[in-house]
């Protein structure tokens, strides 16, 4: 399920107007107040938006005496809000903002009683407590590392779609740039938060087809996985939605178990997927037999890379013991909803 969320910006401003950072004092000195109401949809249902911390970052940029350590982008820690969730919506108000230009960024997170999205929102350098907007980011190690700890097999019939299994993992996003003007009320209606990581499913086909000897155990080892992503998106007007991983890359080895109902099938397929961080795939697949021998596949195919990107589903086709193993293929997630694109859009926005 995904979350289309409709965001409700509402201004209301008595002072000057005020469009450069030489403006009067006594004008940047004024305040102002702004309210913002979200709403999560799927489809018709308002209470999809459960499961998800929303927060709020508000950055301007950088006067003088903030503008230290080449801070271009100024958000302190005062700038950044929990939204409070009322039956699948959020609304919080401001207040004693100078009227100037902001770039306000919405972005949420998993969170649930195995994973507290508050760890989530960290920065480049862990406990600098920096306010560069730039240097904001979103951990996505523990949720990498809770896909470790629970590893599922899924199983899918022949001819169907895989379907995409860990919504309640994504994380989603909103950045707008705006001015705070005087004497005019803003309102901003219809802007969505766009999912910003993407899926990788593994099809490994039937079992029994596949393989020659009975499978027990299914592993999936990951190298050079992207651990963290800015909140920041480095997009012009023209260019919105650019997402940016940090250089911060880790392993993981996630490990499949396979029922004897499922290996003994002879139209069930042997499926599993991973949430994961826009990034090139690589690593690779090692199968164990029931009598505790083994053999392994690189993940790569001779034609392409294997690409995670953003807001896309990637599946990885096993083909069996042929010489080229794998097989990729790129679809939207199948979420009944769109998510700020036209629907026969391609839902890649990698960048």
């Amino acid at each position: 399920m995904n979350y289309k969320l409709g965001i409700v910006l509402i201004g209301g401003l008595a002072l000057a107007s005020c469009r450069g950072n030489d403006a009067d004092k006594s004008v940047l000195d004024s305040s102002a107040s702004i309210s913002f109401t979200v709403e999560g949809r799927a489809g018709d249902d308002t209470s999809a938006a459960s499961g998800l911390l929303t927060r709020l970052y508000v950055a301007h940029l950088a006067q003088e005496q903030e503008a230290v350590d080449g801070i271009n982008l100024y958000c302190s820690e005062k700038d950044r809000y929990f939204l409070s969730e009322n039956e699948g919506a959020w609304s919080y108000r401001l207040e004693n903002l100078v009227a100037r230009w902001y770039k306000f960024a919405f972005v949420g997170v998993p969170d649930n009683q195995d994973i507290d999205g508050k760890v989530l929102f960290t920065e480049e350098n862990e406990g600098e407590n920096t306010s560069d907007f730039t240097r904001l980011m979103i951990d996505y190690d523990p949720v990498m590392k809770y896909q470790k700890e629970h590893c599922t097999v899924f199983e899918k019939e022949s001819g169907a779609d895989v379907d995409f299994k860990k919504e309640g993992l994504s994380i989603y996003r909103k950045v707008i740039n705006r001015w705070l003007v005087a004497g005019e009320s803003l309102t901003e209606t219809g802007l969505v938060m766009s999912r910003i990581n993407g899926g990788l499913s593994f099809d490994m086909g039937i079992l029994s087809d596949q393989f020659e000897k009975p499978v027990s155990q299914i592993s999936v080892s990951l190298d050079d996985v992207p651990e963290r992503i800015y909140i920041y998106d480095n997009a012009s007007q023209e260019d919105q939605g650019s997402v940016i991983v940090g250089e911060n890359r880790r392993s993981y080895t996630f490990v499949y178990e396979v029922s004897s109902n499922l290996q003994n099938s002879r139209s069930l397929h042997c499926c599993f997927d991973l949430a994961m961080l826009p990034g090139n795939v690589s690593g690779q697949i090692t199968v164990t037999y029931t009598d505790d021998t083994s053999d392994s596949y690189k993940i790569t195919t001779d034609s392409e890379a294997i690409v995670v990107k953003p807001n896309t589903c990637t599946t990885v086709l096993f083909n069996g013991m042929t010489s080229e193993e794998f097989e990729v293929r790129y679809a939207g997630f199948d979420d009944g909803t769109v998510v700020g694109v036209d629907p026969d859009d391609k839902w890649d926005g990698w960048n």
